[in-house]
């Protein structure tokens, strides 16, 4: 099944940085993102999402929030 383009709207994908940022201040430390695609890598049947996601776009808002919090 293809996804949507863009894969996220701009509230989700502001929305995920937020949990993004959240969960790693929480750890104390950047956490890195990982795509079950690349988990589920040589399982038969498994999709391949996140499809059609600007990941700079989303890097851009994690990098406001960063800016929004060092003030």
């Amino acid at each position: 099944m293809e996804a949507p383009v863009p894969g996220l709207t701009k509230a989700q994908e502001k929305r995920l940085a937020l949990l993004y940022f959240t969960a790693s201040y929480q750890a104390g430390k950047w956490l890195m993102p990982a795509y079950h695609f690349n988990i589920d890598e040589g399982i038969d049947g498994v999709h391949d999402d996140p499809q059609h996601m600007d990941l700079k776009s989303w890097a851009g808002q994690v990098q406001a929030l960063h800016a929004l919090i060092k003030k």
